[in-house]
């Protein structure tokens, strides 16, 4: 509350009009600290920080959400671009502090995403603008949003076109690209590469006498002991049912797919378990 000071005698013209002034000074304090309350809760909902950087006295200033964001107390954080640096992952921080000094350099603006060193390793993206104090010096400003979810999104979005969900291979759509690229490369190379297809002979019993279960633990176990198999320039794809097939490496010769292809029959012909049942896969 902000106090009123009259003199006596009372003038009640000039108290009325005291009283109307510290009325609508308590409002617009009220409505203020409303609108800051809702902007802090926006931002952090947003997960949205700032950081502002005064280049000439290196004071270096986190906003409250980005302190949140980074696992620091405000009181504690030492106040740099260095210490800001330490705040984030160590395989990130030359490449921002490089995106850092070339806009304090150029003064164009930047966006660089990056990973803090807090907690899971949040994904950040920041933008960032350089601009004039009153007094001239070069100041910094950026925000800085958590992208981490937003990521694994697409992360997981990516793995679902490209990847077989049951087996982790390349999916169908994945595979006939890398074939496409395959092909290309080797009319433009004058090489050769071998494809392989794998099924597996019976399969549709063990589906029926073990139930859709087993028959997925067993498409799993294939994928994964063809994994084994392959060299760093082979790729392997599932076409679909127990279809499989394997991409024998550019500039790969009949030798080397017979050696592949003898040692995927091997690995796969091992005996499975599946849920107490052992089965010799064809």
């Amino acid at each position: 509350a902000l106090p009123i000071f009259t003199h006596k005698p009372v003038n009640l013209p000039m108290l009325f009009h005291q009283i109307r002034f510290v009325l609508r000074a308590v409002k617009t304090e009220n409505e203020l600290r409303e609108q800051t309350a809702k902007l802090a809760a926006a931002q952090r909902i947003a997960g949205l920080g700032s950081w502002r950087w005064d280049v000439s006295t290196d004071r270096f200033v986190l906003s409250d959400q980005l302190a949140s964001m980074c696992d620091v107390v405000p009181g504690e954080f030492a106040g740099t671009f260095s210490a800001y640096l330490d705040l984030v992952m160590e395989d990130d921080r030359e490449r921002l502090r490089r995106g850092i000094e070339r806009v304090a350099a150029t003064g164009q603006e930047c966006s660089i995403e990056y990973r803090l060193e807090a907690g899971a390793h949040p994904c950040v993206s920041q933008q960032l603008e350089a601009r004039s104090d009153g007094a001239g010096n070069l100041v910094l400003h950026a925000t800085v949003q958590d992208v981490t979810r937003q990521r694994a999104a697409e992360e997981q979005i990516r793995k679902l076109a490209y990847y077989d969900v049951l087996t982790g291979l390349a999916s169908r759509s994945h595979l006939h690209q890398r074939l496409n690229d395959n092909i290309k490369s080797a009319n433009r190379r004058r090489e050769q590469f071998a494809l392989l297809f794998v099924d597996l002979d019976g399969f549709k019993t063990i589906n029926d006498s073990l139930g859709h279960v087993s028959g997925d633990l067993l498409l799993a176990l294939v994928a994964k002991r063809l994994r084994t198999v392959l060299r760093d320039t082979d790729f392997a794809g599932r076409l679909g049912g127990d279809g499989f097939c394997l991409v024998v490496g550019q500039g790969s010769d009949e030798y080397d797919a017979a050696e592949v292809a003898e040692r995927g029959v091997q690995v796969i012909s091992e005996e499975a378990d599946l849920r107490h049942r052992v089965v010799r896969p064809r």
